[in-house]
């Protein structure tokens, strides 16, 4: 379970770092576009990849050395409960334990009587 939590809050700061960035980026563009060297070029003359060319070296310039995170996919080991980790019913309660990575109360319900009936 603490493992899937981290997951969701590495993911949660990736997103918030991509923004910040994003909104940096922005800021930093609109900044040298404005500047001293295209004041003689109107901004309807410059291409779309002349502008992803600056983009690209302002992002070089705030962030020369981004360290790369890679965030794999945790499966679930194979068990005899395998059939409780997803939701037993097409609309599943509000609260299913499935839902957030345990076994569906349901599903454990429904495979008892199976076995029993």
């Amino acid at each position: 379970m603490s493992s899937n939590k981290s997951l969701k809050s590495i993911k949660k700061h990736s997103k918030n770092q991509i923004k910040t960035l994003e909104k940096a980026l922005n800021k930093a563009v609109k900044k040298r576009l404005k500047s001293s060297e295209f004041d003689q070029v109107s901004l309807k003359d410059i291409s779309h990849l002349d502008i992803n060319a600056l983009a690209n070296d302002i992002a070089k310039q705030l962030l020369p050395d981004l360290p790369v995170v890679k965030v794999s996919q945790l499966n679930p080991k194979p068990s005899p409960m395998g059939f409780a980790l997803t939701p037993y019913k097409k609309s599943p309660c509000k609260q299913c334990p499935a839902k957030s990575g345990g076994l569906c109360a349901c599903a454990i319900k429904a495979n008892k009587k199976d076995k029993t009936g």
